[in-house]
């Protein structure tokens, strides 16, 4: 916990509902045009949510863009903090929300005593089936699907990404990074652009990576450098990037960011890093309150859910 204690990380989660109603509070929704499922897959009832703007035709085919939470945090607090569906609204696509069993990811970390490592839920196979019981009903645009996570929900982006790259167009992810037990076991099939943003200070998700809260361990994860690297080295993408500097929109939250830009590599792909010096375990951009419950200084420098909105839907799966 990177020298947090057990017990304080226990006020914390203790905390996180009454922090999550504040948030939501100052962050208001577009109206609701939410679908919600329950089924049975690998012996498990698992569950999503599909937002699609009030305006779009489910016979016209739609870009979709997958979003998983991260562990103990719901739907609800996702879609709330990264407003994805106000930008679907803007941009025409659809999200998909699916449910972590027990509130955890499958991301190949393997911890004792967390249900969905214990039973190896197949969560790369459940995301896709997701996709594939929406199709059903409504025309997506399978080229253009796009996996995004924050925190556990990023590194299960990686892990599929190493499974699957060949069914999604391209990869985003904030505050996570390869589990080391991945790269251990799997190697992509396919190039896939990856955009990886990433505190320096997060306390939970180390910038150096190593054993996760050494007091309670979860797993180990390769350092954001290395990361980034191993997708760099994978797609082929020129070791040296360009380096932009963000302006620094506000400066009282003693962050800086720079977007370190990797590219093209093999079927045009692009590596991303933007690295939030001074940045916590936080979503860029979004409300300040997170800051209370995601732990850690939030940037508000750039909008990290649009930022990946734009650096996803420049891919199709079809150009690789």
């Amino acid at each position: 916990m990177h020298g947090r204690t057990h017990a304080q990380y226990g006020v914390w989660l203790a905390a996180a509902p009454l922090l999550a109603a504040l948030c939501a509070a100052c962050c208001p929704e577009p109206p609701e045009n939410t679908f919600a499922e329950s089924f049975e897959y690998g012996g498990l009832m698992r569950r999503y949510e599909m937002y699609a703007p009030p305006a779009s035709d489910p016979a016209a085919p739609a870009p979709v863009l997958i979003a998983l939470h991260g562990k103990e945090q719901s739907i609800d607090d996702l879609r709330r903090v990264t407003r994805f569906n106000a930008l679907a609204d803007a941009h025409g696509f659809v999200v998909v929300y699916p449910e972590a069993y027990d509130n955890n990811w499958n991301d190949g970390r393997a911890v004792p005593g967390v249900a969905a490592y214990d039973l190896n839920v197949d969560d790369v196979g459940f995301v896709w089936a997701v996709l594939e019981r929406i199709a059903l009903t409504r025309s997506l645009y399978s080229a253009r699907a796009y996996l995004v996570g924050f925190s556990n929900g990023a590194m299960m982006c990686q892990r599929i990404a190493f499974e699957q790259p060949q069914r999604y167009a391209a990869m985003a992810g904030v505050a996570g990074a390869i589990p080391a037990n991945v790269t251990d076991a799997l190697t992509p099939a396919v190039p896939i652009p990856v955009c990886m943003i990433n505190g320096t200070e997060d306390s939970l998700l180390p910038w150096e990576g190593g054993l996760l809260t050494p007091q309670d361990p979860q797993g180990v994860v390769l350092s954001v450098p290395d990361s980034v690297g191993y997708w760099i080295t994978f797609n082929q993408c020129p070791a040296e990037p360009v380096v932009e500097t963000l302006p620094n929109l506000e400066t009282f939250n003693c962050t800086t960011v720079r977007r370190y830009t990797y590219g093209p590599g093999l079927l045009d792909t692009y590596v991303v890093l933007y690295a939030v010096e001074g940045g916590g375990h936080a979503w860029p951009g979004a409300c300040w309150l997170q800051g209370l419950f995601m732990r850690g200084r939030v940037s508000r420098d750039f909008d990290a859910s649009a930022a990946i909105w734009g650096f996803c839907s420049q891919f199709t799966r079809s150009a690789r």
